[in-house]
């Protein structure tokens, strides 16, 4: 093997030691254009051949011999100065040709994975990606090329591949795999990416996850199974199949945002009747009919949550709208609307609600009507003055007392109307004030709606 790369490199140094190439030399009467066709369909075809990786010093040469020739022609020099010109390229030709089989032994596995990358079509879907790794190919080869004509020994040549071959290799393996991404799954990632963009995350979150992991597992294949077209295939048509289905699973919880709960079923309902039994198994359309029951369930259950949302806020701005600012304040409280009672003040230490209170209570009354209440609870509050259980006792006096006027006032079952005191652990305002303690002996009522049921 030594004496097999001491051979090449004696070959490397002659051709190297040499002032310049001897130009290929041609008979007196030989056409200059036909000399110029032959040699451009030789560097083209050394092009696809890959001889400008392999030798990029002497093609480059030969490539610009033939672009001198060429521009010879035109100015109407005479036949010798074009054949010379031709001559030249040729004899570079030559040399990238005799110096590529030589490099080739050494750089075998970068180029095999260089073609593979490009057969998968790496030039079209990655172009800038392949470019700038054939430069660093091309780094190499010239270094291959000078180390080799300097005469260097047989171990530096040998070592001067080895530390960029493996590099190399997984740069264009990795290029390999992404031209396989955009050639096999590129309408798969063109899919999902439409879908996310209509916020697939929100309309078909569970499809997304679902077409997210097909491509995934495809690309699995890809990266592990590279010539099996088979299990290519395969997972390829899975991973279509998922994300089309996200597509349509999106547009349809879209639409259906502004549909009634019967017009969703029914459009889902024609869709299902329109598969065509002559194009399925039974099997298969047992699953067509159940992805689609699943559907739909999806989609009226969302659909519902907007209405519910939707009657829930007009709900809350009724309300807020029933009471003067003096009167009472109206929150959200989760899913239960708080009425404030402001103008029903209690007096320090007692529990009867007073005459003031009757207009507010009234609309209290009228709001349980309106939104259909399935749930009230009233809340006692008292001001700090007095003992703990003292004020326990009386906020829970309190309580029942509001309730019972409602109770005595309205049609509403009596186990709707729950009380509870809490003394004067929930202040309001602070108690070191006459303005704060009056604020602080108050009720609240909290009233669930039935929209939230």
């Amino acid at each position: 093997m030594t004496k097999k790369i001491t051979l090449i490199l004696a070959f490397l140094f002659s051709v190297g030691c040499a002032s310049g190439l001897k130009p290929v030399e041609f008979a007196a009467d030989t056409d200059p254009n036909a000399e110029i066709s032959k040699l451009e369909q030789d560097v083209q075809s050394a092009r696809s051949q890959q001889t400008d990786m392999a030798s990029p010093k002497y093609f480059r040469m030969a490539d610009k011999n033939l672009a001198a020739a060429k521009k010879s022609r035109e100015k109407g020099e005479s036949p010798k100065e074009i054949l010379k010109e031709v001559g030249l390229g040729r004899a570079a030709l030559n040399e990238a040709t005799r110096i590529q089989e030589i490099t080739r032994q050494q750089f075998t596995d970068v180029t095999m994975a260089r073609d593979a990358a490009i057969a998968a079509g790496a030039r079209e879907s990655h172009p800038r990606m392949l470019n700038s790794i054939d430069g660093d190919f091309e780094d190499v080869t010239k270094d291959f090329e000078s180390q080799a004509v300097r005469g260097k020994t047989a171990a530096t040549f040998s070592q001067l591949s080895q530390d960029k071959r493996e590099s190399l290799k997984r740069e264009y393996s990795k290029l390999e795999f992404e031209a396989l991404k955009t050639k096999h799954l590129g309408r798969a990632k063109a899919l999902i990416d439409s879908a996310e963009k209509n916020k697939a995350s929100t309309y078909a979150p569970k499809t997304l996850n679902a077409a997210r992991t097909k491509y995934r597992d495809a690309e699995m294949v890809l990266s592990n199974n590279r010539t099996d077209e088979s299990a290519i295939r395969a997972a390829v048509t899975e991973a279509d199949q998922e994300a089309e289905k996200l597509v349509r699973v999106t547009q349809t919880a879209r639409t259906a945002r502004g549909l009634s709960t019967e017009e969703i079923a029914l459009d889902i309902e024609n869709k299902k009747e329109a598969i065509s039994e002559a194009e399925m198994t039974s099997e298969e359309r047992a699953q067509a009919i159940a992805e689609k029951n699943e559907q739909l369930a999806g989609v009226m259950s969302e659909n519902q949550e907007y209405r519910r949302r939707v009657e829930f806020d007009q709900a809350l701005a009724q309300a807020q709208k029933m009471f003067k600012p003096e009167e009472a304040d109206v929150y959200r409280q989760g899913d239960k609307i708080l009425i404030r009672l402001k103008s029903a003040n209690f007096v320090s230490g007692r529990s009867e609600v007073g005459q003031n209170a009757y207009p507010v209570l009234g609309k209290v009354k009228e709001l349980i009507s309106e939104v259909g209440a399935e749930d009230i609870v009233v809340e006692g509050h008292t001001d700090i003055t007095g003992s703990k259980a003292a004020n326990m006792k009386l906020s829970k006096e309190r309580a029942d007392s509001v309730a019972a006027y409602l109770k005595n006032n309205t049609d509403i079952s009596e186990e709707l109307i729950k009380t509870e005191g809490f003394g004067f652990d929930k202040p309001l305002a602070p108690n070191n004030t006459k303005k704060g303690r009056a604020q602080n002996r108050r009720v609240d009522i909290i009233v669930t709606p039935s929209v939230v049921r």
